[in-house]
């Protein structure tokens, strides 16, 4: 839970950085995750447990909860990401996806719903991956990688391929590292 915590730093560190162009609302949401990080990460995405978790933090903690910037372990505090805005996502053959698919990520907010069985899931775990190298789900559930990630239809899967621009403005693919500091 360490990595996670150290990531969710990071991208504390990111929406308060004024060019991200986050709203306050958006910023103190934010930091009242991170105020109750641990207790939103017992929970899990069965049932919408941490969607429940989260909305009834808001109701108790929302209009007391700051939006400026709180105070960060000096982990998360040193290093940037080598990499600025993300750009694209594609995705298949992996797990719901059986075809590629490319998602442009390049607006200020995604945002992607839909019924059970859509792909939701399969594209969240897809960024995880190719931030990482690993879904953690799979292995919590002692599933063999291959297994867990394949598409039955295809009987395989493929890395999902994430890019970004780097600090420079450059497009880069990000490559997934499990160990990474950002």
């Amino acid at each position: 839970m360490a990595s996670a915590a150290h990531d969710y730093q990071h991208f504390v560190r990111w929406l308060h950085v004024p060019e991200t162009g986050a709203s306050e609302d958006a910023r103190r949401i934010a930091n009242l995750v991170l105020n109750n990080f641990d207790a939103v990460c017992a929970t899990t995405r069965n049932r919408s447990q941490r969607a429940i978790c989260i909305a009834e933090l808001a109701r108790d903690q929302f209009a007391r909860t700051n939006s400026v910037l709180p105070l960060i372990d000096a982990i998360a505090a040193g290093t940037e990401w080598r990499w600025r805005n993300l750009t694209e996502l594609t995705v298949g053959p992996f797990r719901g996806f059986r075809n590629p698919e490319s998602f442009d990520l390049i607006k200020r907010l995604v945002l992607f719903y839909g019924p059970n069985g859509s792909g939701k899931t399969s594209l969240c775990e897809a960024f995880e991956y190719a931030l990482l190298g690993a879904v953690d789900e799979g292995a919590q559930k002692r599933i063999d990688a291959c297994q867990y990630l394949r598409n039955v239809h295809e009987g395989r899967f493929e890395s999902p391929r994430l890019r970004a621009t780097d600090l420079t403005g450059h497009m880069v693919t990000i490559q997934a590292d499990a160990d990474a500091d950002a």
